[in-house]
């Protein structure tokens, strides 16, 4: 499961994470849609040797995700240029990744930013991206000293962000450079099931974009992906969200306009695009194909 991100206010020297849950039946706004939980913990956010806030306090994050496997919550901790590791049972600090850029100034540039994990096999594999355009990876198997293993570079200036695995073909990160002008998915292919090692399979710098002739524009962003493994008319599709400001009275930025579909099919795997019906409903357009093709 993954959470967007957030930027919260100064809570006390350390800072504070809360955990929540709901209590009794969920009832959502009646205005917003969301649904209120009940908070049931407050964790105290060590500050790292690399805080530079005044105080080592926790100020900014962005994704967080749990691991339905072990449990624990993975936070991208901006603050102490890091991923910081909790229980979701015991409700405490376990430990942190370390080494991303932390807050730069530039939302573009600071990390670290999207997160996911992989558990199988005993080994808990952590992909984080950064604000260098960067993927890097972690054995995450003991939370409480995760080991840096790798750093992946995707071609961009800007960071790394939302992503999603998908276990088919060997195991597929997907993973967006949302910042870029324009914006690009990336593909990894992963080694036993989503861990070490990992390569890069699509084009460093272009990666996976939607084409102008299929509604893509330069100054289109990329949201959360998702994997879908039955998908109809074939297994082992992913479908990434693309946001643009909308022209007009009310101008909305980060509207779920249309949405990117990398698929993968049948032996190595070329990719297709399919754009989504618009929000405000539509056809879909036929599937048109790649310009070249990438394993997936």
């Amino acid at each position: 499961m993954t959470f967007k991100s957030l930027r919260v206010p100064t809570l006390g020297l350390a800072g504070l994470v809360a955990m929540a849950a709901t209590a009794g039946p969920a009832v959502a706004d009646p205005v917003t849609g969301l649904i209120n939980p009940t908070p049931v913990a407050l964790i105290p956010v060590p500050a790292s040797a690399a805080n530079a806030q005044p105080g080592g306090v926790f100020t900014s994050f962005d994704i967080s995700f749990a691991d339905s496997v072990n449990g624990n919550i993975f936070i991208a901790d901006r603050s102490n240029n890091a991923v910081d590791i909790f229980s979701g049972s015991s409700r405490i600090f376990l430990g942190r990744a370390e080494g991303f850029t932390g807050q730069t100034g530039n939302n573009n540039t600071s990390g670290a930013d999207g997160v996911l994990t992989v558990t199988s096999g005993g080994i808990t594999t952590l992909y984080a991206g950064d604000g260098t355009s960067s993927l890097r990876i972690y054995n995450a198997t003991n939370p409480a000293a995760p080991l840096f293993q790798q750093t992946i570079f995707t071609g961009g200036s800007t960071r790394v962000d939302e992503m999603a695995f998908s276990p088919a073909n060997g195991g597929v990160v997907l993973a967006a450079n949302n910042a870029e002008t324009p914006a690009f998915g990336n593909l990894f292919s992963t080694t036993g099931g989503g861990h070490l090692p990992v390569t890069l399979t699509t084009t460093p710098g272009v990666g996976i974009q939607v084409p102008a002739s299929q509604g893509g524009i330069a100054a289109g962003g990329m949201e959360q992906p998702a994997w879908n493994p039955l998908t109809t008319g074939g297994p082992r599709s992913g479908f990434l969200s693309r946001s643009w400001a909308l022209a007009g009275p009310l101008t909305q930025v980060g509207s779920p306009r249309s949405a990117l579909m990398a698929q993968c099919c049948k032996p190595r795997l070329s990719q297709t695009y399919r754009r989504a019906a618009s929000h405000r409903g539509g056809a879909r357009r036929p599937d048109s194909p790649l310009p070249g093709t990438a394993t997936c």
